[in-house]
């Protein structure tokens, strides 16, 4: 579901291009390994890391249940704005930078 489909991979691809990812994130595995080891989520960028992985995911699972509940055709560039809305407004937020 948040890695199969299309739509889905277009997202991760977006959201491997930004800053603090230098890895290919292309499975949930991956992602929970390199959460789970200690290195990648300290300090401000492992935070930042941890916090963008966590609303991509919310947001691709909004965006599946609008297309299975609703039948509601999402587009990625409306994904990817809304995961950056709220990662922008988690990391004021917290003050993270």
């Amino acid at each position: 579901m948040f890695f199969s489909c299309r739509k889905s991979l277009q997202i991760w691809a977006h959201i491997r291009d930004l800053p603090p990812f230098r890895k290919r994130f292309t499975s949930l595995q991956r992602i929970t390994d390199s959460l789970i080891r200690g290195r990648s989520t300290s300090g401000v960028q492992g935070k930042f890391r941890c916090l963008t992985i966590a609303i991509t995911i919310y947001c691709i699972w909004l965006s599946k249940n609008k297309l299975n509940f609703k039948d509601y055709q999402f587009s990625v560039v409306e994904v990817i704005s809304k995961i950056k809305f709220l990662l922008y407004r988690q990391v004021h937020l917290l003050h993270l930078f």
